[in-house]
């Protein structure tokens, strides 16, 4: 690992306000705690609904984590998306989003390595789309109440060569 960025608990409402609300369509409903959603019903995000949004899940169900995971990823795209939007618009946002944070945040990355990021992103002629992948694999229920992940090992190591493995002529 070459770079981090840890994100802490009140770093989530100043990121979600600099980009503004995100309509996402839930995969699952929640109801009786912080926040409640419908499965396939709009949702707004805001920076006060953020957290609770992202950490929510239905503690009854053995697949709550993925679905969780699965409304997470929805969301990193949409947040991805408006923020790469910003930075075409103000060369100088991811800067601004990193210093609304970087004292709530674990990361050895510096503002000259977000500049630095931030303009790869922007070479892209089109438009640009972070690809976001998830581990194939099983889930069951434990011991306990507890769900498990056993990764299908053959899926994990060929993911592990696309990504990482280039072939060299």
């Amino acid at each position: 690992v070459n770079s981090y960025f840890v994100i802490d608990d009140d770093s989530m409402a100043p990121l979600q306000n600099a980009v503004g609300d995100i309509t996402v369509i839930p995969n699952e409903t929640i109801e009786k705690q912080e926040v409640e959603f419908n499965k396939g019903e709009p949702f707004v995000i805001t920076g006060k609904n953020a957290y609770k949004y992202l950490k929510a899940r239905n503690e009854t169900s053995t697949n709550a984590s993925l679905l969780r995971l699965e409304r997470q990823i929805d969301y990193l795209k949409k947040y991805s998306a408006k923020a790469i939007s910003k930075t075409k618009n103000d060369l100088s946002f991811p800067v601004k989003l990193y210093n609304k944070v970087v004292n709530n945040v674990t990361t050895d990355i510096n503002v000259s390595k977000v500049t630095f990021l931030a303009s790869c992103i922007l070479k892209e002629k089109e438009n640009v789309n972070l690809d976001f992948v998830q581990i194939k694999g099983e889930q069951i229920k434990g011991e306990g109440s507890y769900a498990e992940f056993y990764p299908d090992e053959t899926a994990l190591f060929e993911m592990v060569l696309d990504i990482f493995y280039s072939e060299t002529v």
